[in-house]
């Protein structure tokens, strides 16, 4: 026979597991979905006549967002840019 000591704390432990699984599903649904807008590069010139390119972000009906980088476009590995 199994002591009732044991049971309880089997009992709590599937409970508290049972409540973190909801809770983090619950969380995960409520969560907004990223928007993701297409974008578009073009190759462009910097005001030096150097290497650029521009990046254009249609936002809302009529909004674009235009960012120049003034850096040859030839990237060959990944690379991120904070505004």
């Amino acid at each position: 026979m199994a002591n009732p000591r044991r049971v309880l704390h089997w009992l709590i432990a599937l409970a508290i597991l049972l409540l973190g699984g909801l809770w983090y599903f619950y969380v995960l649904r409520s969560q907004e979905s990223t928007q993701i807008f297409p974008a578009s590069v073009v190759r462009d010139c910097a005001p030096w006549d150097g290497p650029a390119f521009t990046v254009s972000i249609p936002y809302e009906a009529g909004t674009i967002i235009n960012i120049s980088i003034y850096e040859s476009p030839n990237i060959d590995r990944p690379v991120r840019y904070s505004l």
